[in-house]
């Protein structure tokens, strides 16, 4: 976008969004009840808009859209000059039964689907940026997905990282056809290490740079001249687009160039073909290769290293993977491959090197964790497919009909008669979570708590010693001060007078003895307190002023960095 011109820029915006308008007439108005409705998968960045016109065309739907590449940063998303009308469009896949009905807020979700949480979060955060935070037309990120102010809808925003099924590969390998092809690349390659490449011929798969990676590895590796080779499968994409036609022709250009400066007439570093392969030669490949080189700029996931590793598992000498930081599939399987920056020739060339040099117990225990992976995170089994998740966002039929308060009554009859049944009872409660700090409701609940001779009452709570005794140090109860360090027992507790049960009731716990505050845990190192301190001033002169009531002390054995918490658009875009 920073290179195109307007006028390109607005008949590109034409053509797409006619081609967004393609599908949608062909799908029929829904007469059917709503629990009964057909479900719509709107797949990937081509029609963005769809989810809003098949909306407007069709209000009852339940619509769900899918991202099978990455979502940009939002800061690079900015510079669309159409990124809300984009924006709206996907939104519109939150839409459901009840949208029709602007003046009230929707209970169900439809659902926004992305490879891994990176994608979902740059999706949100453009959101928040580009359509504003609340008020009447903006977004607000919930713990679910995103509620739409304009047209009172929320969506789910899901990931659902892809897997593959590893056993038409596992298969393959004990196939006649496959075995053949094993034993003649390994006569073609004997006593040479095998690298690997099979990408589709794109600019984001990072092919260009994986060749100056090799070639910077010849030159200064040596060593490894005539006894390594790289495999590059290029599977020609979109062949009439001119910035293809010319990536091949650059790609084309490095390979002669390598080849010719560091072949001879019985090594060739480079095997490249532009083709693509048959799936018996495909598996052969990947049992051969010694290591699996990814170099993906971008990638939504590279199943391309799913399958070398399906391909790895019956082999005694494991392959390495080395793969890109920015291949979705890094986020699945960077704990046991070898993660680069393609951009950074240098660092590919060392994990290269690293690869081919890896001990066998270290190959083992790496491809141990990603064969874990693998088969655990198949197509079949995890995560449920994007059409099931967009049914269980979706709200029940029957919602309306169900009483959740009956059944909470119904427990809480149960709880009730549990409690007074028992013969003894502790009961627990969190100042500052349970309790609300002063209130004379609570003092009072807790006093009529308190006279029971069946119930032991203890206050948990974060402040000092001095507010607890303030608050409710006359009370006949257990008191814990500064989360855990100091705790109290009731009045009168050590003469035997007390117990935390009946006191109250005689209104006698006024003038039994005070109880005493005894420190949990003795001879506490407090020195560390000191060093504490100019930190915690560094940062308090780069916030909002703190919230803390300046009569409340400071206790003795505890530090607290008390904060304004950052608006909304700040924080929504993290």
């Amino acid at each position: 976008m920073l290179y195109s011109h307007g006028d390109a820029a607005e008949r590109q915006w034409s053509c797409y969004q006619a081609a967004s308008t393609l599908p949608y007439p062909t799908v029929p108005e829904p007469t059917l009840p709503y629990h009964t409705l057909d479900t719509v998968w709107v797949q990937d960045y081509h029609l963005m808009l769809l989810p809003q016109y098949l909306r407007d065309a069709s209000p009852s739907l339940s619509i769900g859209w899918f991202l099978h590449t990455p979502f940009v940063i939002a800061d690079m998303y900015l510079t669309l000059p159409h990124r809300e009308e984009i924006l709206r469009g996907v939104l519109g896949a939150g839409l459901c039964g009840a949208a029709h009905r602007p003046t009230s807020p929707c209970d169900c979700a439809d659902l926004c689907g992305f490879h891994i949480y990176e994608y979902a979060q740059h999706f949100t955060s453009a959101c928040g940026q580009v359509l504003g935070i609340g008020g009447n037309t903006g977004v607000t990120q919930g713990p679910d997905g995103l509620f739409d102010h304009a047209s009172r809808r929320s969506v789910a925003i899901d990931t659902f990282p892809i897997g593959i099924d590893p056993a038409p590969f596992e298969r393959a390998l004990d196939s006649s056809a496959v075995k053949d092809k094993i034993i003649d690349l390994q006569r073609r390659f004997d006593g040479k290490k095998v690298l690997l490449g099979i990408d589709r011929l794109d600019y984001v798969k990072g092919i260009p740079h994986k060749l100056k990676a090799l070639e910077y590895f010849l030159g200064n590796y040596p060593a490894w001249r005539g006894k390594v080779v790289l495999v590059q499968i290029a599977v020609p994409s979109r062949t009439e687009v001119a910035g293809y036609q010319k990536l091949r022709a650059n790609v084309h250009r490095l390979v002669s160039r390598i080849n010719g400066t560091f072949g001879t007439l019985e090594y060739v570093p480079i095997h490249y073909l532009d083709q693509s392969m048959k799936f018996p030669e495909l598996c052969a490949l990947y049992y051969r290769a010694d290591s699996m080189v990814v170099t993906s700029l971008r990638d939504g996931m590279n199943l391309v290293s799913f399958e070398y590793l399906a391909c790895q598992t019956s082999k005694n000498a494991k392959g390495v993977l080395v793969l890109s930081e920015f291949a979705g599939a890094a986020q699945a399987l960077g704990a046991g491959a070898l993660l680069v920056n393609p951009y950074n020739v240098a660092e590919v060339a060392r994990a290269i090197d690293e690869s081919l040099n890896m001990p066998a117990s270290e190959r083992e225990e790496r491809f141990e964790y990603l064969d874990k992976h693998i088969h655990g995170h198949t197509a079949q089994e995890r995560p449920p497919p994007p059409p099931r998740a967009l049914d269980a966002a979706a709200p029940s039929p029957h919602a309306e009909q169900q009483h959740p308060t009956s059944s909470l009554s119904h427990a809480s009859q149960e709880w009730a008669e549990q409690f007074r049944s028992a013969g003894q009872r502790l009961l627990i409660f969190g100042l500052l979570g349970a309790l609300s700090d002063g209130e004379s409701s609570v003092r009072r609940n807790l006093a009529a708590l308190a006279a029971s001779p069946h119930n032991t009452l203890v206050v948990l709570s974060g402040r000092e010693r001095a507010l607890l005794n303030e608050w409710l140090g006359d009370l006949p109860i257990w008191l814990v001060a500064e989360n855990g360090l100091w705790i109290r027992p009731p009045p009168g507790w050590e003469s035997g007078g007390g117990g935390g049960g009946g006191a109250a009731a005689s209104g006698s716990a006024a003038s039994l003895p005070a109880s005493t505050w005894e420190m949990v845990a003795e001879g506490v190192d407090d020195s560390w307190m000191a060093s504490l301190k100019p930190i915690f001033k560094y940062f308090e002169a780069r916030h909002a002023p703190p919230r803390r009531p300046p009569h409340l002390p400071i206790p003795p054995q505890k530090k607290t960095f008390f904060f304004l918490p950052p608006p909304p658009n700040f924080y929504i875009f993290f």
